[in-house]
Formats: structure tokens, C-alpha cells, sequence
């Protein structure tokens, strides 16, 4: 994650924007695991796979892929501890680009 671009302000600020998104579609993205509509969760990972390294997130991107092609095979397993791991990075994401 170490850019130029993530230490201007404004790009942060955008960064920060595209972090709150993230928060607040994992609940839906959960609900959607919980329910086996896994069309919506490998949109969901297809979305993040394109979306994270415009952000300097290539670690999204990958979990996004990986997200994609789980859900691709309705891997519930798989697609539960992803979900984990992702949760997990978001929220320590979420803390580093907090307004200090």
C-alpha cells in the first residue's frame, strides 16, 4: 500500500470514502453468504477485485478475486474465512486512514 498518492489528503480522503462503502456493503455481503446467494457475493468480489488497486488496495483486489472464484464454486468454506480475513483487514484499514 505504499504510494505517492496515498499520502496526499485529498486521495485519502477518497480512499477513506471507498472504505466506508466497503463497511457498510459487509453486512449485505454476509447476509448474502448466510443466504447461499453466492451471485451476489462473487459480484461483490468481482467489484472489489477491479475496484481495490485503484485505491493503492491491491490486497483488496486479491481478496476480491479470491471472493469471486470461491463464490464461483459456492465454496461456503473458503468463502466464510475469507470473509473473516477480509473483515478483519478492512477494520485495521480503516484505522490506519482514520482522520487523525
Amino acid at each position: 500500500m505504499e504510494n505517492d498518492y496515498l499520502n496526499d489528503p485529498e486521495f485519502q480522503e477518497l480512499i477513506r470514502q471507498y472504505l466506508d462503502f466497503l463497511v457498510n456493503a459487509l453486512p449485505d455481503v454476509k447476509a448474502n453468504l448466510s443466504d447461499k446467494n453466492f451471485l451476489e457475493v462473487q459480484k461483490f468480489g468481482h467489484n472489489m477485485k477491479g475496484s481495490g488497486g485503484g485505491y493503492g488496495l491491491d490486497e483488496f483486489s486479491e481478496f476480491g478475486s479470491q471472493i469471486e472464484k470461491a463464490a464461483m464454486v459456492q465454496d461456503e468454506l473458503a468463502l466464510e474465512n475469507l470473509i473473516v480475513t477480509f473483515d478483519k483487514k478492512l477494520a485495521e484499514t480503516v484505522n490506519r486512514f482514520a482522520v487523525k
